[in-house]
């Protein structure tokens, strides 16, 4: 059935991830439990390995607070904004293909990276063209 040790091993982990999701479904509350009993139970040593991650981590801890604080602060991209844009562009900025309807508002440097919602670091593009892009920059033209 399997040619190689390595295809019978990804399908013993793919099969596993598949279980591992369907008994979280079956049993989130007592899983959720569980780990509150945990973090109650440990929470000095919780905090200490926290500060100790932050500490190793800084910059990817930077990031992470940037990231909640835009959120936070609704860092959604104003309708007005969204509006002129798409008015002012007729194309994709990514694939230079017409805009159809299947548009949406990309941020240039993405906010993980530092980015903002200031209209000069914003674009219109397809949504496909989004999704592909996620949250790299981009350096040259990708194929549509």
């Amino acid at each position: 059935m399997y040619s190689t040790q390595e295809e019978r091993i990804r399908a013993r982990k793919t099969s596993m991830r598949k279980y591992d999701q369907k008994r979280a479904v079956l049993h989130k509350d007592r899983i959720d439990e569980r780990n509150r009993k945990y973090r109650e139970q440990n929470r000095k040593k919780l905090a200490v390995r926290s500060k100790k991650w932050r500490e190793d981590n800084p910059e990817i801890y930077k990031s992470i607070c940037r990231r909640m604080n835009f959120r936070r602060r609704g860092a959604a991209v104003p309708k007005s904004v969204k509006l002129d844009l798409i008015m002012k562009n007729k194309d994709c900025a990514i694939c230079k293909l017409d805009l159809n309807g299947d548009v949406q508002i990309d941020h240039i440097l993405p906010v993980s990276k530092g980015g903002t919602s200031e209209f000069g670091n914003l674009q219109a593009v397809h949504s496909l063209c989004n999704q592909r892009k996620g949250a790299n920059i981009l350096l040259s033209v990708c194929p549509a």
